[in-house]
């Protein structure tokens, strides 16, 4: 029995030394770099190490010339990320459920994957080519900017505490956001949106379409917190703004 005990507590140590000593498996090394610099490397050995990147729960590597994020998934415990300005065409952030907050505007961004990031609350990834993107199982979002994309068509549905929304200057010909009513500020300018149905949005303050030239309906009765409307450039014929008690700044 004891040379069995011996044995197992040797096989233990062993899977733990090799957990512990494993690297996180990066294809580029300005992204590499970039880690080392920002003292993620604690053993100071050159690598980054899966235990290192468990112990990180704020990065930001903004301005690295990166153009691949592979490995990012190993920073599991990763609350808060940054990597703007970069040439990022994929960011694989999936998984990542402590994830409260992504910067990561000014890439190449082609895709962006943030499924099961539950406790996200601000993404940003504006002045990039995304052309589509799942928000889905997002329930903590509250803050949004896409604009600058190549979107065709955006769902926030299902966020009740969504309060900023910017898809501005895309290529929407649609906007769903059934289910997420705390909308305070919506900019949707610069779109090929056709009409907008804004009236459960019962929070909303500033609504900005501009831009919409093909926009022939744009409904805003009853939005007494309504505050800014801009809906210059769009082809409407008649606006029903009965009942926006509170809106002191509009063109149309």
């Amino acid at each position: 029995m004891k040379k069995v005990f011996i044995h197992l507590s040797i096989g233990l140590l062993l899977t733990v030394h090799m957990v512990t000593a494993q690297n996180v498996k990066m294809r580029d090394e300005n992204f590499k770099k970039a880690l080392i610099e920002q003292g993620v490397d604690l053993n100071n050995d050159g690598e980054i190490q899966v235990a290192e990147a468990r112990k990180v729960t704020r990065l930001y590597v903004n301005k690295f010339n990166i153009s691949s994020l592979a490995g990012i998934r190993s920073f599991v415990n990763l609350e808060e990320f940054g990597f703007y300005d970069n040439n990022i065409r994929e960011a694989d952030l999936q998984g990542l459920s402590k994830l409260r907050a992504v910067y990561g505007y000014g890439n190449q961004l082609q895709t962006l994957n943030v499924n099961g990031c539950t406790n996200l609350q601000t993404l940003y990834a504006s002045n990039n080519k995304l052309s589509a993107i799942d928000l889905s199982g997002l329930p903590n979002l509250k803050e949004l900017q896409l604009h600058n994309n190549n979107l065709n068509a955006v769902d926030v549905g299902g966020h009740p505490l969504l309060e900023e929304c910017q898809l501005n200057d895309n290529m929407m010909t649609a906007f769903r956001f059934k289910g997420s009513i705390a909308i305070k500020k919506l900019r949707l300018d610069n779109n090929l949106l056709e009409e907008l149905n804004a009236t459960p949005l019962k929070d909303l303050e500033e609504l900005s379409v501009y831009t919409n030239r093909k926009m022939t309906v744009l409904k805003i009765y009853g939005l007494r917190k309504l505050k800014e409307l801009n809906a210059d450039f769009c082809p409407l014929t008649n606006l029903n703004m009965s009942g926006t008690v509170n809106l002191t700044k509009f063109t149309w």
